[in-house]
């Protein structure tokens, strides 16, 4: 787990990327917030998270947030690469077939985080669809062709302007 605060003053915003590297495109939150950290250094007063797979929010966000950005995998049964923009209110987390691979660690994340009263006002899910969950370091090729545009999603929604 790997995580980088660049100083945050008036809106506090968290991009939090899961997900497992060892499963091919199930990886894809990890190496889209792996790509931002690397695109905008010490630039920008945005705190960005590699959360890997299993993201403990209570312990991960530490004050009260305005907005927290989630970038993982996500299975809506459209084509591979296919990008969603999902508030936390439209993915009903009690559900037991999980629309996430990580669904239930953050259903008990929010939950824990609303009983501390530092749930983020704000929750988005940017997802992706992935191609192929399986061993492998790599992303397929549908899914690494749309990661800039799941980045640039997830900059877009942080409201940094480039």
């Amino acid at each position: 787990m790997q995580k980088r605060r660049i100083s945050l003053s008036r809106s506090k915003v968290v991009i939090l990327g899961i997900g497992n590297l060892l499963l091919g495109d199930e990886g894809v939150g990890v190496h889209a917030v792996r790509l931002l950290m690397g695109l905008w250094a010490d630039q920008v007063e945005i705190e960005t998270i590699d959360g890997g797979t299993s993201p403990e929010l209570c312990s991960l966000l530490d004050r009260k947030l305005d907005k927290l950005i989630i970038l993982d995998s996500v299975r809506g049964n459209k084509p591979p690469g296919t990008l969603y923009r999902l508030s936390i209110d439209d993915v009903n987390l009690s559900l037991s077939r999980a629309f996430s691979l990580h669904e239930l660690n953050l259903a008990e994340g929010i939950q824990q985080l609303e009983l501390l009263g530092r749930r983020p006002r704000e929750i988005v899910i940017i997802g992706m669809e992935p191609q192929i969950i399986d061993w492998s370091l790599g992303l397929s090729l549908a899914v690494k062709e749309k990661l800039p545009e799941m980045v640039d999603l997830a900059i877009r929604e942080a409201g940094v302007l480039c």
